[in-house]
């Protein structure tokens, strides 16, 4: 028996206005720091699963540096 899905329920939100899941103030600080190839915006980034090296030396490759990995509480990391 195949194992069900569980569907992704996606509330509207004052934090989330058009609905693409990066907290609207997040996507502020990112268009200011176009503008400043030097600025660090800081992240948190939530996984469903376990944090794997991968997802990290994506996070690296992107340009991001890794200041905390949550495993406990949430799964995901600081950056």
């Amino acid at each position: 028996m195949d194992k069900p899905i569980r569907p992704i329920i996606y509330h509207s939100s004052t934090m989330d206005k058009d609905f693409d899941r990066i907290q609207d103030s997040l996507e502020d600080l990112i268009k200011e720091a176009d503008a400043n190839v030097s600025a660090v915006v800081p992240v948190v980034i939530t996984l469903s699963n376990q944090v794997t090296e991968q997802d990290l030396n994506e996070f690296r490759l992107l340009g991001g540096q890794v200041a905390r990995v949550y495993n406990y509480v949430t799964y995901g990391f600081a950056g």
